[in-house]
């Protein structure tokens, strides 16, 4: 039969669905560019591939079964025929499909009859008709699913029937090719290990007599002690156990005892505590009385207290603030007093300063003068440097007589 020119994905999509454009590029990524390639791909691959994309249950089913249609129009098996290879002992399991589109003649004869019968028998029948019509298509279309859910999952198991019977070939294949060398080999370690087992037993069979004629001298070693000491612990024992008795019934005697003395002592103070009361109940009732009327006129003295402590503290605040009008006014005038006489000081340090100027200038000018007349003078000008070095000595004595005229 001549195939029809592949169509690429994109293009065939569409014509199943509108909404499946959203898988051509999956089906790209995962090589399925066009309808040939679909065609020859295996459908449980496809199935594992559509799972692994992630594609919705119902577009999953619907096309699947576009790719069943179109390997039927194009006459290719569909199902997956494993054979098996070489002479070993295998089974294969052959899964065929079988369109699952076509229903019955006996379902289809059964629907059409009710169909038939509904429009007979009622005016309404039509409409009834319709619903059922509907009905049988879901339960076709619901039947349909699950025989295709029922198929993929003995497809499934047969491929693992099939991949099984082919391991249990390989591995009769390999044991038929190594059989020999292991049971030479295996036949070696088993004497090795039969000998080594053999001197095991023979080491631990004397080990088990020395210990077993130790453990009956034990045992009888023990026997005889047992013997000797049992009478002084049964002795012991019962000794213990009359003490103990007679302790409990000494303790039990003082527990009753105290109890008795309790119970009077209770009904003794019980007794005592209902005299008291009858007695004090008036006082105690005369003197919550007083203290009550003694809390009122707690209350109202404070209340009075109160008040006059109220009257006073606005008579302080009225005082205290002419006293910081007063203290204000005083402080500024004192400020003007303080400001007045650090001018005056001021002014006399001045005074001060310059009466010392214009005698340390008076005393200057009479030590000048004084020099000049005693020839202590010198005039240095340019043409006396090099008469310099001479007269270094009076130049000192004349900076050390105005040094001690700045002094004074």
């Amino acid at each position: 039969m001549a195939h029809s020119q592949p169509i690429p994905i994109s293009k065939w999509l569409p014509t199943i669905h509108p909404s499946f454009d959203t898988y051509t590029e999956l089906l790209t990524d995962f090589g399925y560019e066009d309808t040939g390639i679909l065609l020859s791909a295996d459908l449980h691959d496809l199935q594992r591939d559509l799972e692994e994309m992630g594609v919705k249950k119902p577009h999953f089913r619907l096309l699947l079964k576009k790719v069943k249609q179109l390997k039927e129009r194009e006459g290719i098996d569909s199902g997956r025929r494993q054979r098996p290879k070489g002479n070993g002992v295998s089974a294969m399991i052959e899964v065929d499909l079988v369109p699952l589109n076509k229903p019955t003649k006996a379902r289809e004869s059964s629907a059409r009859k009710r169909l038939e019968s509904y429009s007979k028998t009622s005016a309404g029948g039509a409409q009834a008709q319709q619903v059922h019509a509907k009905e049988y298509v879901e339960k076709l279309s619901k039947a349909e699913a699950r025989k295709l859910d029922q198929l993929e999952t003995k497809r499934a198991f047969a491929a693992a029937q099939n991949l099984k019977t082919e391991t249990v070939h390989i591995k009769q294949k390999v044991q038929n090719m190594v059989q020999p060398a292991v049971k030479k080999t295996g036949t070696e370690h088993k004497l090795q290990a039969a000998t080594e087992r053999k001197q095991q037993v023979a080491g631990k069979k004397a080990a088990f007599a020395r210990s077993d004629s130790l453990k009956a001298d034990e045992a009888a070693t023990k026997q005889k002690l047992k013997q000797a000491i049992k009478p002084a612990v049964m002795k012991t024992a019962q000794d213990r156990k009359l003490e103990e008795a007679q302790w409990r019934k000494k303790e039990s005697s003082n527990k009753k005892a105290a109890f008795a003395r309790s119970d009077s002592l209770k009904s003794d103070e019980i007794y005592a505590k209902n005299k008291v009361q009858e007695c004090i109940r008036p006082a105690v009732a005369k003197a919550a009385i007083d203290d009550k009327v003694k809390a009122a006129s707690g209350r109202k003295a404070g209340i009075q207290a109160k008040k006059a402590a109220f009257a006073r503290s606005n008579s302080l605040k009225t005082m205290a603030a002419l006293e910081r009008k007063s203290s204000s006014a005083e402080k500024q005038k004192r400020q003007q007093e303080e400001n007045m006489q650090r001018v005056a000081n001021a002014a006399e340090r001045k005074g001060k300063h310059m009466e010392r100027k214009r005698a340390f200038a008076r005393s200057d000018s009479l030590k000048v003068e004084e020099a000049k007349r005693s020839g202590a003078w010198v005039h240095i000008t340019s043409e006396d440097e090099n008469s310099h070095e001479c007269s270094s000595e009076r130049i000192c004595q004349l900076g050390a007589s105005m040094s001690w005229g700045m002094g004074q």
